[in-house]
């Protein structure tokens, strides 16, 4: 049994240094500088931006990677409005219609 021992807390202590360690070797001390540091060059007001362009090109690089173009997404929305708007047009047509024959019926 002090194999056993052994073995698993040499196994604990793997999984301790793992936990310890974030985003492959990145402590928790060096996220903080480098957010530190990002806050100095960009600056309070724009690193929210910076963000947002960083999770855009990130975005489009997985539909890159996942072989999806740009082109190809957008035509099914601009498509839908067009749809919308003809069935809208169509509706006064109709609403138009029933009230003429509600009137005839009244006559």
């Amino acid at each position: 049994m002090g194999r056993v021992d052994a073995k698993s807390s040499s196994f604990r202590r793997q999984l301790n240094r793992r936990r310890t360690t974030m985003f492959g070797g990145f402590g928790t001390t060096e996220l903080i500088i480098i957010l530190v540091l990002a806050f100095m060059i960009f600056g309070v007001g724009k690193l929210p931006q910076v963000a947002k362009m960083l999770g855009s090109g990130v975005n489009s690089f997985r539909k890159g990677l996942n072989g999806e173009d740009e082109d190809e997404s957008e035509e099914p929305k601009k498509k839908e409005p067009e749809l919308l708007e003809e069935d809208k047009s169509a509706k006064p047509a109709a609403t138009e219609q029933q009230r003429q024959a509600e009137r005839s019926e009244s006559w």
